[in-house]
């Protein structure tokens, strides 16, 4: 081994390393529920695994072990993201890691539950369909049903206040104008009430 490549070999192992640790790191603030510090942790970690900052890593992109790294640590950010309601980046966290894994269950669930969060339940359905497909026995079908059957009823119970907004608004002019009229009638009546109540008051002072 030439002195060039062992050079390499070192520096590349010392970022693996601190990879590691920083990842490491992040696993046991989240434990303690520290995320702040977990988060802080998870993304020093990714930098390590940047191979536009550490180009010697670009060899391994395409391994196993490299994915592996990158998967784990973007769905552990995306954990602590969804703890922390900050559902956007969550999601931009997930769809990093299923971009290398696409059937990635816990990415998967992240993301419906992110989507779920924001209010976006048409686009939560597909996805909880999806998982409730998959033979993987990480897939927790109990919470899943819940959380679909929560869509379903929020999706529904929103086209019937869309249907009813539009009655509303195409209903018949006639009836809009006699109630408008009905209004106006009314205020004239009050003060019309208001102006003999103060003749009787002024007619009894003298």
């Amino acid at each position: 081994m030439t002195s060039s490549i062992l050079r390499k070999f070192i520096k590349k192992w010392v970022i693996d390393l601190r990879n590691d640790k920083k990842r490491q790191r992040g696993n046991f603030s989240y434990r303690r529920k520290e995320y702040s510090i977990a988060l802080q942790s998870y993304r020093s970690a990714l930098k390590f695994l940047n191979t536009d900052q550490y180009p010697l890593l670009e060899q391994d992109t395409e391994s196993s072990i490299f994915a592996e790294q990158y998967i784990q640590v973007q769905n552990n950010l995306a954990q602590v993201h969804l703890l922390n309601n900050q559902f956007d980046q969550c999601l931009d966290a997930v769809n990093e890691v299923l971009k290398h894994d696409p059937k990635n269950i816990k990415a998967s669930f992240r993301q419906a539950k992110a989507l779920f969060e924001l209010g976006n339940y048409d686009q939560t359905i597909p996805i909880l369909k999806l998982l409730l497909q998959s033979q993987n026995n990480d897939v927790e079908r109990d919470k899943i049903n819940d959380m679909l059957n929560i869509c379903k009823t929020k999706l529904e119970k929103y086209k019937k206040n869309e249907k009813e907004i539009c009655r509303r608004m195409f209903s018949s002019p006639s009836s809009t104008t006699t109630t408008i009229t009905t209004v106006k009638e009314k205020l004239q009546s009050k003060n019309i009430a208001k102006v003999e109540n103060k003749n009787k008051t002024a007619w009894w002072t003298y």
